[in-house]
């Protein structure tokens, strides 16, 4: 009776400790997998910096590259860029990013951007917000009732190597309609009296919604630049 006691007193502590060593083994492999995730994750990260002193325009980009491409951290650069002065977005830009990369030498993205009204020739463009300060929004306006047509266009240029640029751009066609509040965002004016094709409400209250974002031309030029980088891999 006693060695039939001694047996299973034995035999349950040699089943604890099978299973402690086990408990033990899994916990080593389980932890150095979570690791070695989380080392691969990390691996793919590509911090970008996006040259802007505009707060509110790094918020949108940044929210944008996490829906499109997580992996892809921005980061500010309010770094000062002289800008040329032309009517085409693409040279201001390019030159933007020129300069920019002379300073910086790290992967970075700068954006520009105008305002046209159809039925002229390329105006406001990179003119845009000298032409709303000096005639406010009642001006452009005036300048667009017969033909209220325009277009926002968003130029982002990529530069990761001195002397080679890549530019992607966007464009949200809409029309402009008549002011009826004041101006909310400075450095959003023109959202005020711009209503998107296939909208039923201005840029600016679909941007309120949070709504702005499948209409946003930003966006469109991020799509087309990730295309870009995943081609180069």
């Amino acid at each position: 009776m006693l060695r039939s006691g001694i047996c299973f007193f034995s035999l349950i502590i040699m089943n604890m400790y099978v299973l402690a060593k086990s408990e033990i083994f899994r916990r080593e492999v389980v932890g150095q997998e979570d690791t070695n995730i989380l080392h691969a994750e990390g691996a793919h990260m590509q911090t970008l910096t996006f040259v802007t002193g505009n707060k509110s325009k790094f918020e949108d980009m940044q929210r944008y590259f996490k829906q499109i491409n997580p992996m892809i951290e921005l980061v500010m650069c309010d770094l000062h860029v002289p800008e040329i002065q032309s009517l085409d977005i693409e040279k201001v830009a390019q030159a933007k990013a020129a300069y920019a990369w002379e300073k910086l030498q790290r992967p970075l993205i700068v954006d520009d951007g105008g305002v046209f009204i159809e039925c002229y020739n390329r105006f406001p463009g990179t003119l845009a917000k000298y032409v709303v300060k000096g005639i406010g929004l009642e001006g452009i306006w005036r300048l667009a009732e017969k033909d209220p047509r325009a277009y926002f266009l968003a130029c982002i240029v990529y530069q990761d190597e001195p002397g080679v640029s890549h530019i992607f751009s966007g464009i949200c066609y809409g029309k402009f309609i008549k002011p009826d509040t004041a101006i909310r965002n400075p450095e959003f004016p023109y959202q005020e009296i711009f209503v998107p094709n296939g909208a039923h409400t201005t840029y600016a209250q679909l941007r309120e919604e949070g709504k702005v974002d499948s209409f946003s031309h930003r966006r469109m030029a991020i799509e087309k630049m990730n295309e870009f980088l995943a081609s180069r891999k």
